[in-house]
């Protein structure tokens, strides 16, 4: 029984470890950071969820313009 409590402790540290890996990323790369992930997940949601029809397909397009365009807009505002 002694042992696992001692993998919990463990497992715990390494869970910390992750968030604070996430963390320095974020803090590192900010909004940028945040932007990308959140980018390629937006594209493999996408692609996983809509496949190949037609008005799936053109929704798709319809949501990349936008997000560029906003993405666009605040990389103006930056500089």
């Amino acid at each position: 029984m002694a042992g696992s409590g001692h993998g919990i402790g463990r497992h715990m540290k390494r869970a910390v470890h992750n968030m604070c890996v996430v963390c320095s990323v974020l803090s590192c790369y900010g909004f940028f950071g945040i932007k990308m992930i959140g980018t390629l997940l937006a594209k493999i949601i996408v692609l996983f969820l809509l496949e190949e029809s037609k008005e799936k397909r053109y929704m798709y397009y319809q949501m990349m313009q936008s997000w560029n365009s906003l993405s666009g807009n605040i990389y103006k505002d930056k500089h």
